[in-house]
């Protein structure tokens, strides 16, 4: 995510998400531009970096395709992390004892919903060389997850024939 540099950018994180959070209620934009130029922090800003220039109706529809959708996507993005974490908890729990189950079969989760997401984005994006790049990675990591799970199928395998084998060595045993 680039460094924003515009007037809203400059406004203080406090202002800033209260800005997005009533975009995100659908506040008028006439409303918000005449809120945001009355704060006195705001007149401040702009007297000190912007020759006391006002926020325009101009500036507020570029921090919408901005910083506020970077805002939401953020949001979005601990949302979704939120509920794999929930998922994660609950396979952990359900898998107590079992393999696959605890922290790795966690992050396993984590790492497959990262991919997931990065699929998202080649799909999104459009310059042919950038797609390749993703694409590598993606590959790499695919093949890396394909990999593990292989070798965590092939232990669990093993597990249950030791088990099998050490049930016919001492059966009966109390």
């Amino acid at each position: 995510m680039k460094t924003r540099v515009g007037k809203i950018a400059r406004m203080p994180h406090v202002i800033r998400e209260e800005l997005n959070r009533r975009l995100a209620n659908g506040v008028p934009g006439i409303e918000l531009v005449v809120w945001l130029n009355a704060l006195p922090e705001v007149q401040k800003i702009l007297a000190e970096l912007f020759g006391g220039r006002r926020i325009s109706n101009n500036n507020l529809s570029v921090w919408k395709q901005g910083g506020y959708a970077d805002w939401v996507l953020s949001r979005e993005s601990r949302t979704e992390l939120r509920e794999i974490m929930g998922q994660g908890r609950q396979l952990d729990h359900a898998g107590a004892g079992k393999s696959g189950g605890g922290v790795v079969g966690y992050l396993g989760t984590l790492l497959a919903v990262e991919l997931a997401q990065t699929i998202d984005r080649l799909h999104k994006t459009k310059n042919p060389e950038a797609r390749m790049k993703i694409f590598r990675k993606l590959s790499m990591e695919l093949s890396r997850l394909r990999f593990d799970h292989y070798r965590e199928q092939r232990l669990e395998l093993k597990r249950r024939q030791a088990a099998q084998l050490n049930k016919q060595i001492q059966p009966n045993q109390p």
